[in-house]
């Protein structure tokens, strides 16, 4: 086979590889497709792109280097995937290489700018310039290309992928029953990235049904979704996590596999989103919402080749305005399914309100007023809970609790830096979330808890 087609798959592997298995995780732990059909679309669409590869270095090629500049043109083309596909394996090392020391980090990321480069002027000597032929030089651009595939093909260095997640028990509603007299069904409601501020909006909701609540602020350990939950679900602190399989996030120290997690009661059902909730063993009914507005096959394209640059003008790589609402009201349809407005028990919900929605950003192209856009949000979250507390006053009269919480709070820190306009420039993050409490037979001297922890805790 012709030296430049070798090049040219060696090329396209260190562009997209580094990003494929970001692709792999988000699409297999956010939303949940199987294996199998995310292996059967990557080989599809490897298959089309090396058509498209051969086609343009055996047909476009030749006619590009006979251009004015086109030697230089050609080879910038061949070189900067190169970097671009360094500069993500810097990245992940850096997120997923969390257990190796920060010295070892630094010293990998350096030798691989040095056999990066040492490899891009060996592919020039390939394609002309014969200044690089010496056999070091194509020793050295050969172990750049076997360390690269090998880092990437064996995990990207992951500490924990041989280490076995612990079994921990999750929904312990002791704590939570005890708020009460006892009562046997309890509905558990997450709202994403609820602050205490905007819970003091949802007062007026709750007034309206003349039911004993109460209100307190307690401590959340972590600022993130995929630490929060974790944290919220287990009573064990977790920091630093990432995705590192389709129902398994792992840190430092830790690892949590949530298809090995054990329900406290079988009579549980949940609704929820960005976690793969229905991995979890022996729920009674599940429904976990797609995390991401793409499909497999788009959301390839737009994150492993990086078709988002081109906006929406070739695929649909922007989220639409009225995403997120349509996401939000099937996942309401789908608790209003659930078995536990027939049969009792416990019902955990997670749903994207009031989470600030980025597809109004990306659209409008400008920068919103975040507290008029959290607003909205929360008027929202304001209809959800009178709905489910007209539900449970009719289905279930004075035996029912209703917990209203979140997982952390509004990251005013990142939205203000980032994406929306805000009244103040340098807000800070508060690590304090709103704790309510809604039951006929709430006890007065109840006892609260004082962190997140301590909610599902045994």
């Amino acid at each position: 086979m012709n030296n430049k087609y070798i090049v040219g798959f060696v090329v396209f592997l260190i562009y997209i590889l580094p990003s494929t298995k970001w692709w792999y995780l988000s699409q297999s732990y956010h939303v949940g497709v199987p294996l199998i059909r995310l292996i059967a679309i990557f080989c599809s669409i490897l298959f089309v792109c090396i058509c498209i590869l051969a086609f343009a270095l055996g047909v476009l090629w030749p006619i590009a280097r006979k251009l004015p500049h086109g030697e230089i043109i050609a080879r910038t083309l061949i070189i900067t995937p190169i970097i671009i596909g360094v500069v993500r394996a810097i990245k992940n090392l850096f997120i997923e290489g969390v257990a190796l020391p920060l010295a070892v980090r630094i010293g990998l990321v350096i030798v691989s700018i040095l056999l990066s480069y040492l490899f891009a002027l060996g592919i020039q000597s390939k394609l002309g310039q014969t200044a690089l032929r010496a056999p070091i030089f194509k020793r050295a651009a050969l172990a750049f290309v076997g360390g690269f595939l090998i880092f990437h093909l064996s995990g990207f260095i992951q500490r924990p992928i041989f280490e076995v997640a612990p079994s921990l028990t999750i929904f312990n509603v002791d704590n939570i029953s005890a708020l009460g007299v006892k009562n046997r069904n309890v509905l558990f409601l997450v709202l994403d990235e609820l602050s205490v501020e905007g819970s003091k909006n949802l007062e007026s909701t709750i007034k309206q049904f003349d039911l004993p609540y109460r209100m307190e602020v307690i401590n959340a350990p972590t600022n993130a979704t995929i630490q929060a939950i974790p944290t919220l679900l287990t009573g064990v602190e977790h920091h630093d996590m990432h995705v590192c399989g389709s129902t398994t996030i792992c840190g430092k120290a830790q690892k949590l596999d949530f298809s090995k997690l054990i329900l406290f009661d079988k009579n549980t059902d949940v609704v929820g989103i960005y976690h793969p909730y229905c991995s979890i063993n022996g729920l009674r009914s599940c429904f976990a919402s797609n995390a991401f507005f793409r499909t497999p096959v788009v959301d390839f394209f737009c994150s492993v080749l990086n078709f988002q640059s081109f906006g929406s003008a070739i695929l649909p790589c922007i989220e639409k305005i009225g995403t997120m609402q349509e996401r939000t009201l099937t996942m309401v349809n789908s608790v209003n399914q659930m078995p536990f407005w027939e049969q009792g028990g416990l019902l955990y919900i997670h749903l994207p309100i009031p989470h600030p929605w980025l597809e109004n950003h990306a659209a409008k192209g400008a920068r919103e007023a975040l507290d008029i856009h959290y607003q909205e949000k929360i008027v929202l979250a304001s209809d959800v809970i009178k709905d489910l507390l007209n539900r449970l006053t009719i289905r279930f009269g004075n035996d029912f609790i209703f917990v209203i919480t979140t997982d952390h709070s509004l990251r005013t820190d990142l939205w203000c830096k980032s994406t929306f306009a805000c009244a103040h420039p340098n807000p800070t993050y508060s690590y304090d979330i709103p704790f309510i409490v809604i039951s006929p037979t709430l006890k007065a001297d109840a006892a609260f808890p004082k962190s997140q922890l301590e909610i599902f805790k045994r």
